[in-house]
């Protein structure tokens, strides 16, 4: 297995190849590409006694990733020209601010967070800032193109107002159990007053499954069956028991178990208001303008 050094080393000579390839053979020959190749081991590692070749190694990337990365690199090469070409330059202090507002909207404010989200994604933290400073560069080259006006955000939205709808939902707690006998004594208990764990601490091994906080439930993706139970139940009452058919789509199947329910709101389908969406819409138009 690679260690991560060499994970590096080689996706900088990758990068440093694909770049010779936009160039051409004659500038791949001089810049003396075999060269960044030569410093990867070959074998690249050996399981199990197999060695996987350098050869089999670089081919293999190139069939999986070779395009999308000579893509990037396009890409990245001409907004750079465009940038030169209108005087554009980005600050260390700009990716900073610009890193921070990403952090802030992944929601991960300690650093060991964001280390640990950056090993999860495979990133290391040049590539994100890397990213970050594109990312200013292109908005600071081509912003004046992508300017979006308040008529263009309200034609928008008049035009597709069936898409901003918001599909019903409910929150609800419930408890699965074994018998309707059993749900019976938890529906009882509960409008006594006992909370949901300690119903089902009570009833113990005849509680198959219980929430001590509400979920919140989008009621376009439940069984027909349990979206009728969850339309039907009083507002902050326990409610059932409620069958659960071993086959969903059959209510006359026999019941796999029985189910407690206290819905503690609902929330009918609807269409979001203008204001609720018109920063979305202008962010979404903005962003196809300057990065579609």
């Amino acid at each position: 297995m690679l260690f991560n050094a060499k994970s590096k080393l080689i996706a900088w000579i990758l990068t440093a190849m694909f770049s010779m390839l936009m160039l051409g053979p004659a500038a791949a020959a001089t810049t003396g590409s075999s060269a960044f190749v030569d410093q990867l081991p070959d074998p690249v590692a050996v399981v199990n006694g197999e060695p996987i070749s350098r050869e089999t190694f670089l081919k293999r990337l190139i069939e999986y990733h070779g395009v999308y990365v000579l893509e990037n690199l396009i890409g990245e090469t001409l907004l750079k020209t465009e940038a030169e070409k209108r005087n554009v330059s980005v600050s260390e202090q700009e990716v900073d601010q610009r890193v921070e507002k990403r952090r802030k909207e992944a929601k991960v404010t300690n650093p060991d967070a964001f280390r640990s989200l950056l090993l999860q994604t495979e990133y290391t933290e040049n590539r994100y800032r890397d990213e970050a400073r594109l990312a200013v560069m292109a908005e600071k080259t081509f912003a004046s193109k992508a300017i979006v006006t308040d008529k263009e955000v309200e034609d928008y939205f008049n035009e597709n107002k069936s898409s901003f709808t918001i599909s019903a939902t409910a929150k609800v707690k419930m408890m699965e159990l074994r018998t309707e006998q059993l749900a019976q004594k938890a529906v009882e208990m509960l409008n006594a007053g006992q909370s949901f764990p300690e119903v089902a601490e009570a009833l113990g091994r005849g509680v198959l499954g219980s929430t001590d906080e509400p979920i919140n439930i989008p009621l376009d993706g439940v069984s027909p069956w349990f979206r009728v139970e969850v339309e039907r139940a009083p507002l902050g009452k326990a409610y059932g028991p409620v069958k659960v058919p071993g086959d969903p789509r059959d209510d006359a199947s026999p019941a796999m178990s029985y189910r407690v329910l206290e819905v503690v709101s609902r929330e009918r389908e609807r269409l979001q208001t203008f204001d609720e969406v018109k920063d979305d819409i202008r962010e979404a138009m903005f962003n196809e303008r300057m990065y579609g």
